[in-house]
Parts: C-alpha cells; sequence; structure tokens
C-alpha cells in the first residue's frame, strides 16, 4: 500500500491499475461501472461472454491465490480514506466496490462463462457423437470389413492351428490385421495378409473383389505402430 499523491491511495501496482483504468472505460458502456451493478447483471444472468471476460480482468488478480491478498490490501485503504488521508484511486475503488457487492466473486464468474459457453460445447458433442455414431454403424453394415476379419481368423488360426491353446473365435482390427501385414512376404506377395487374400480368392471369388482394398490397408498397418494402429 503506497500513497500515489497528496489526495490519491492505491494499493494496486502500476501495471494492474493500468489494466483496470482501461478497463474501466469499457464496463462504464455496459453500465457496469459499479459493484451493484455487477452484482445485478450476475444475478439476472444478463451478461455476456465478453462482459465476463472484462469484469474478471477488472476485479481480480490473475492469480486466484492473490485474491485474498488484493482485498485485504484495498480494505486496509478504505480507513485512511474515510479519515481524509486522501482519496482511492479511481481502480481501485471499482475493485473494492465490486468485490464487496460480490462475494466469491471468481467462482461466480466461472459459472457464469460455463453457462455462456454450454451451448457451443454441447453442439460439439452431439456433433462428435453424431459422427461416432455413423461410423460405427458404417462398419456394422459393411460387409468387405467383415470379410477381412474373417480373412485375418482365418489366417491367425491356420498360423497357429498346432498350438496347444484354444483357436481364437474373434480377431480385432489392430491386433489381428496388424500382425499380419508385419509378416514380410516374397514376390508377388507383399504380406501374410495378400497371401491368405489371393489363396482364399481363387476358392473364393467374392474375396478377390476386395484385394485392391486389402492390399491398401496392409500398406497402412504394415507402416504404423501398434499404439496408432489400435486407432484404426
Amino acid at each position: 500500500t503506497r500513497p500515489r499523491g497528496a489526495d490519491e491511495l492505491s494499493a494496486l501496482d502500476g501495471k494492474r491499475h493500468q489494466s483496470v483504468a482501461i478497463g474501466l472505460r469499457k464496463l462504464r458502456e455496459r453500465k457496469l461501472d459499479s459493484g451493484a451493478a455487477v452484482a445485478a447483471a450476475l444475478d439476472a444472468e444478463t451478461l455476456t461472454e465478453e462482459d465476463v471476460a472484462l469484469v474478471r480482468r477488472c476485479a481480480l488478480p490473475e492469480a486466484a491465490a492473490a485474491d485474498a491478498a488484493e482485498l485485504a490490501a484495498l480494505k486496509a485503504l478504505k480507513p485512511q480514506a474515510d479519515a481524509g488521508a486522501g482519496a482511492l484511486r479511481e481502480g481501485d475503488a471499482w475493485v473494492l466496490d465490486a468485490r464487496t457487492a460480490c462475494p466469491r466473486l471468481r467462482p461466480r464468474l466461472a459459472v457464469a462463462a460455463a453457462k455462456l459457453s454450454a451451448p457451443l460445447r454441447l453442439l460439439a458433442a452431439a456433433e462428435q457423437t453424431d459422427r461416432r455414431a455413423l461410423a460405427v454403424e458404417a462398419v456394422q453394415r459393411s460387409e468387405p470389413l467383415k470379410d477381412v476379419l474373417k480373412i485375418a481368423l482365418l489366417a491367425g488360426n491356420a498360423c497357429n492351428h498346432d498350438a496347444t491353446a484354444r483357436l481364437a473365435a474373434g480377431v480385432g482390427v489392430a491386433a489381428g490385421l496388424a500382425k499380419l501385414a508385419l509378416v514380410k512376404g516374397g514376390k508377388p506377395y507383399k504380406s501374410l495378409v495378400h497371401f491368405v487374400v489371393r489363396c482364399l480368392a481363387d476358392d473364393e471369388p467374392r474375396y478377390g473383389g476386395h484385394l485392391s482394398a486389402l492390399e491398401t490397408l496392409a500398406a497402412v498397418l504394415a507402416d504404423v505402430d501398434r499404439d496408432d494402429a489400435a486407432t484404426l
């Protein structure tokens, strides 16, 4: 706390006071130039997102940990001003008024900001959910993908037919196809996926129609690591 002149008292440092002074001009334009006006707007939920950001920037220090110390310093100046030692500087007076009129101002502003941003966040979440639902439906209805997984299952069980463990009843895209794709083959087979599909296509022509797609998939799986494959 230090005097700013013969008739001014301030608890705010120069940078903080300058920020408040700049904000005060905008607050007056928005009719938020007093603590009572800010409190009324919070109660009526009439603040815009820009209003909330402006009030937060002016009324509160940047760090929440400094809230209590700044308010205590401002309150300590009030008796001095009342005793005639000087007047509170304009920015200090507004901050003290706002903090006094609006107890727990920081959490109240956080709640107001959350309410204002909720519609957009809900819309974004709904769009993401719709995209995922569409993707799930496409996967469930994809006959070529079912054929791909069947091929992977057949190939895996064929490779493990002498194993003592039970044969697999299913296969995952990342765990199954990626492993098959990593088993390199000689010409004309690029990997075990190509070999199995070509063999099956000889006996089951319908698999041949997916050969190009399977070759592309196998090439991709062969170039990614396990973490990336898990996202496919």
